[in-house]
């Protein structure tokens, strides 16, 4: 009879944390990549704000000036922020990605003992099978070798 593994319900619920923590690092991935990709939006806003700019200057409006300077102000302020967020979704990301790390290297840990769980099992029946083999073995050495001398016995007796 095959023992259980002791720690079943540890292997069990590490995996299914690690499921977790693997979830949590792939959200946290996505918001990371959501504000790398507003950064992106922002520069290019900026960047198509900047050619606004220079195409007005060009027409030799001096009364966007004190607009244009608000306007890139809060470009700027956006893009601070969103740069902010992007550090702050990075390290979340970081943090989250370091957690799963050491929850799998337990769940590795508590597959070695796993394995060498059901190796020590298999290597018990592979002994108590060949155990077995050899008392049959034996038996049948046995039961022949009392043939063959009760065989013999018979016949120096009928000699």
């Amino acid at each position: 009879m095959a023992r259980h593994f002791p720690l079943q319900i540890v292997y069990d619920l590490a995996r299914k944390r690690v499921e977790t923590y693997s979830r949590a690092v792939k959200q946290a991935h996505g918001k990371w990549l959501r504000a790398r990709a507003q950064i992106v939006r922002l520069q290019a806003e900026r960047g198509r704000y900047v050619e606004t700019l220079a195409q007005q200057r060009g027409k030799g409006d001096a009364g966007f000036y004190p607009a244009a300077v608000a306007g890139w102000q809060a470009l700027n302020t956006r893009l601070m922020l969103g740069r902010q967020e992007l550090d702050a979704t990075h390290a979340e990301w970081q943090q989250a990605l370091k957690a799963w790390q050491e929850q799998e290297k337990r769940l590795q840990a508590l597959t070695v003992l796993l394995q060498r769980h059901r190796d020590e099992l298999a290597k018990r029946d592979a002994m108590r099978e060949r155990k077995v083999h050899d008392e049959i073995s034996s038996r049948n050495f046995i039961a022949a070798r009392q043939e063959t001398t009760s065989g013999l016995a018979w016949e120096e007796h009928l000699s």
